[in-house]
């Protein structure tokens, strides 16, 4: 009984074992945008905003950031900008 017993859970360790190795990893950070000027339909980031930003891509540009990905909305575009920009990527 304790070989088979050992004998399963080697077997379930031997065909797990392929998937974990090749799982890679992933971190996602999500943002919410930075201060928006308006209540207009489509707002650009204030200064303040402009400045959060900034902030944020000082805050991650060393983590290993690949992607960068956001809305269609302008104040989601600029507070994503400066990390891509920093990082040479497209947002």
């Amino acid at each position: 009984m304790r070989s088979s017993l050992f004998g399963g859970l080697f077997l379930a360790a031997a065909l797990l074992a392929p998937g974990l190795a090749s799982a890679d990893p992933t971190i996602i950070y999500l943002v919410r945008h930075g201060e928006k000027g308006s209540v207009d339909k489509d707002p650009a980031l204030t200064t303040q905003g402009q400045a959060r930003a900034r902030n944020i891509a000082a805050m991650l540009k060393t983590t290993g950031i690949a992607h960068i990905y956001s809305s269609t909305a302008q104040r989601t575009r600029q507070t994503a900008q400066p990390l891509a920009t920093e990082l040479g990527l497209q947002v």
